[in-house]
């Protein structure tokens, strides 16, 4: 793309077109030429889908991401390149370990209850069993 005028044209805007208008006709273009079956065509003399995805993007600015050569970053930039692209992941990953471990403690709280005899988890003390009982201890 070139210009602006031509950018529009292909869109079937005027060249005053606002962002909203811009993003309303590029999804409604999309719809209309996405569900095309394989053997089907656009109709003559509308244009095809690479070219209204080229137009949009040049209206809206659109620059493509440049790779990250990782080895390259120092070890700050490392550090902001994983907050920033692997936060969520991290996060779910921290709730997982933290939810096993709690999982964990359960089922062994429930285990040393049941081999002191009582029902209720927290009633036994832990002086009630021997320490060779005790995990580790023989």
């Amino acid at each position: 793309m070139q210009d602006r005028r031509h950018a529009c044209a292909v869109l079937g805007l005027t060249e005053d077109a606002i962002e909203k208008e811009i993003e309303d006709r590029y999804f409604f273009l999309m719809k209309r030429y996405k569900h095309l079956d394989a053997d089907e065509q656009p109709s003559p003399g509308e244009p095809i889908f690479a070219k209204i995805n080229e137009a949009y993007r040049f209206l809206i600015g659109y620059t493509p991401l440049q790779p990250v050569v990782f080895r390259e970053l120092g070890w700050k930039e490392k550090v902001q390149h994983v907050r920033d692209n692997y936060m969520m992941e991290i996060t779910y990953s921290v709730v997982l370990v933290l939810f096993i471990f709690a999982v964990g403690v359960g089922v062994t709280e429930l285990y040393w209850a049941f081999k002191a005899g009582t029902n209720d988890v927290g009633v036994y003390s832990p002086t009630d069993f021997p320490m060779s009982e005790h995990a580790g201890k023989k």
